[in-house]
Protein backbone atom coordinates (compact mmCIF):
# COMPACT_ATOMS: atom_id res chain seq x y z
CA UNK A 1 0.00 0.00 0.00
CA UNK A 2 1.51 3.32 -1.07
CA UNK A 3 1.36 6.73 0.45
CA UNK A 4 -1.70 8.83 -0.18
CA UNK A 5 -1.45 11.87 -2.42
CA UNK A 6 -1.92 14.19 0.56
CA UNK A 7 1.14 12.72 2.25
CA UNK A 8 3.13 12.97 -0.99
CA UNK A 9 2.16 16.64 -1.38
CA UNK A 10 3.09 17.39 2.22
CA UNK A 11 6.48 15.70 1.84
CA UNK A 12 7.13 17.52 -1.46
CA UNK A 13 6.27 20.95 -0.03
CA UNK A 14 8.23 20.23 3.15
CA UNK A 15 11.23 19.14 1.13
CA UNK A 16 11.00 22.25 -1.03
CA UNK A 17 10.76 24.43 2.07
CA UNK A 18 13.91 22.92 3.55
CA UNK A 19 15.71 23.12 0.21
CA UNK A 20 14.57 26.72 -0.19
CA UNK A 21 16.02 27.58 3.20
CA UNK A 22 19.35 25.97 2.29
CA UNK A 23 19.55 27.18 -1.34
CA UNK A 24 21.03 30.59 -0.56
CA UNK A 25 23.84 29.37 1.74
CA UNK A 26 24.72 26.58 -0.69
CA UNK A 27 24.87 29.01 -3.62
CA UNK A 28 26.94 31.42 -1.53
CA UNK A 29 29.39 28.66 -0.67
CA UNK A 30 30.27 28.16 -4.31
CA UNK A 31 29.84 31.68 -5.67
CA UNK A 32 31.23 33.92 -2.93
CA UNK A 33 34.86 33.33 -3.96
CA UNK A 34 36.61 34.63 -6.04
CA UNK A 35 35.36 38.21 -5.62
CA UNK A 36 33.09 39.50 -8.34
CA UNK A 37 30.81 36.49 -8.56
CA UNK A 38 28.67 37.35 -5.52
CA UNK A 39 26.07 38.96 -7.80
CA UNK A 40 25.21 35.48 -9.06
CA UNK A 41 24.23 34.04 -5.66
CA UNK A 42 20.54 34.98 -5.76
CA UNK A 43 19.97 34.04 -9.44
CA UNK A 44 21.74 30.72 -8.89
CA UNK A 45 19.66 29.95 -5.78
CA UNK A 46 16.39 30.83 -7.54
CA UNK A 47 17.34 28.87 -10.66
CA UNK A 48 18.32 25.90 -8.54
CA UNK A 49 15.01 25.99 -6.71
CA UNK A 50 13.12 26.17 -10.01
CA UNK A 51 15.03 23.09 -11.18
CA UNK A 52 14.38 21.21 -7.94
CA UNK A 53 10.66 22.07 -8.02
CA UNK A 54 10.36 21.03 -11.66
CA UNK A 55 12.24 17.81 -10.94
CA UNK A 56 9.99 16.87 -8.05
CA UNK A 57 6.89 17.57 -10.14
CA UNK A 58 8.33 15.58 -13.06
CA UNK A 59 8.84 12.56 -10.83
CA UNK A 60 5.25 12.69 -9.58
CA UNK A 61 2.96 15.07 -11.52
CA UNK A 62 0.00 14.22 -9.28
CA UNK A 63 1.48 16.19 -6.37
CA UNK A 64 0.51 19.42 -8.15
CA UNK A 65 -3.27 19.78 -7.69
CA UNK A 66 -5.19 19.58 -10.96
CA UNK A 67 -2.17 18.52 -13.01
CA UNK A 68 -1.94 15.04 -14.43
CA UNK A 69 0.34 15.77 -17.38
CA UNK A 70 4.07 16.10 -16.86
CA UNK A 71 4.97 19.39 -18.62
CA UNK A 72 2.32 21.62 -16.98
CA UNK A 73 3.10 19.98 -13.65
CA UNK A 74 6.80 20.75 -14.14
CA UNK A 75 6.01 24.41 -14.85
CA UNK A 76 3.85 24.59 -11.73
CA UNK A 77 6.53 22.77 -9.74
CA UNK A 78 9.14 25.28 -10.91
CA UNK A 79 6.90 28.10 -9.72
CA UNK A 80 6.39 26.41 -6.37
CA UNK A 81 10.16 25.88 -6.12
CA UNK A 82 10.84 29.57 -6.78
CA UNK A 83 8.23 30.52 -4.17
CA UNK A 84 9.91 28.17 -1.68
CA UNK A 85 13.28 29.74 -2.51
CA UNK A 86 11.94 33.25 -1.90
CA UNK A 87 10.31 32.14 1.35
CA UNK A 88 13.58 30.54 2.44
CA UNK A 89 15.47 33.72 1.57
CA UNK A 90 13.05 35.83 3.64
CA UNK A 91 13.26 33.39 6.56
CA UNK A 92 17.04 33.44 6.40
CA UNK A 93 17.10 37.24 6.41
CA UNK A 94 14.72 37.38 9.38
CA UNK A 95 16.81 34.87 11.33
CA UNK A 96 20.06 36.67 10.54
CA UNK A 97 18.53 40.04 11.35
CA UNK A 98 19.66 41.74 8.13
Amino acid sequence: MGMGIGVQRTLAVGGLAVTGFLAMPIAATFLDHPPGRENWIIPAAVGGMAAVGAGIAALNPAIVPGMSRRLPAMAAGAGIGVAAGVAGFVALQVLLGD
